[in-house]
């Protein structure tokens, strides 16, 4: 592991002590209500510290809570600091946590009827073997479209705040592009997408140069929208 990748994984893991463990279904009295009355699209996102609102003051400067507003479905939130597919966090200081599968049933339970899931994790797996990391999230996928048969499930490819891919992109996104061919879920790439081009990234980052701040997690949310509506999950914008 590089020193960066070092960096990068021990900042994940210890940046999250108010907002580790973040289950919520957010509903507020705004423009995104009256949508919710025509359209009651619900909207699932599931994953790590980002998903959480790590590097944010405020829970509502959250990238998925911006994202709701902004394609006016109802929220639900699992997100929990230094998980993914394989990681589950025990032991880092990130309180009671699991990775994704040991949460699935109980995802499934409390949101039946998500209509959209995003999934966004993969970050604190990237230690791993990617023969690994591929086994977890051919394993996870399968189960979440049993769980969701009707869903539009979304996979998100682990990228950071940065303009340069990672070691090891390009084999980590052959696994997440087969595994979610397989279950026909939409597959998002921030990296090959450019999300972070043309943008200082420096001014998008929380103090620990890892997470996003506020303004990195409205980058993030305008690029998640844009990339939905792209892909036909959200209906394009008149």
């Amino acid at each position: 592991m590089t020193r960066t990748c070092l960096r990068i994984f021990i900042a994940l893991l210890v940046l999250t002590f108010a907002v580790t463990f973040a289950v919520a279904v957010l509903q507020t009295d705004s423009k995104a209500d009256i949508a919710h009355r025509d359209n009651p699209s619900s909207l699932l996102v599931i994953g790590d510290s980002f998903v959480a609102g790590a590097g944010v003051t405020d829970p509502g400067q959250s990238y998925p809570v911006l994202l709701a507003h902004a394609t006016g479905m109802r929220l639900s939130v699992d997100g929990q600091g230094g998980t993914g597919f394989i990681s589950d966090a025990r032991g880092t200081g990130n309180g009671d946590t699991s990775k994704l599968l040991d949460r699935l049933d109980a995802d499934g339970q409390k949101f039946p009827n998500a209509s959209v899931v995003v999934i966004d994790a993969g970050r604190n797996d990237l230690r791993y073997p990617v023969e690994e990391v591929g086994s977890a999230v051919s394993d996870y996928l399968d189960r979440a479209r049993a769980q969701w048969p009707a869903a539009d499930i979304v996979v998100v490819v682990p990228a950071f705040i940065t303009l340069q891919p990672f070691d090891g992109y390009r084999d980590v996104l052959d696994r997440f592009e087969s595994s979610a061919s397989k279950v026909g879920a939409t597959l998002i790439d921030p990296i090959a997408e450019g999300w972070y081009q043309n943008v200082d990234v420096a001014t998008l980052l929380a103090a620990d140069k890892v997470h996003p701040n506020a303004d990195g997690a409205r980058i993030i949310a305008a690029r998640m929208e844009q990339s939905l509506r792209s892909h036909g999950v959200v209906p394009a914008t008149a």
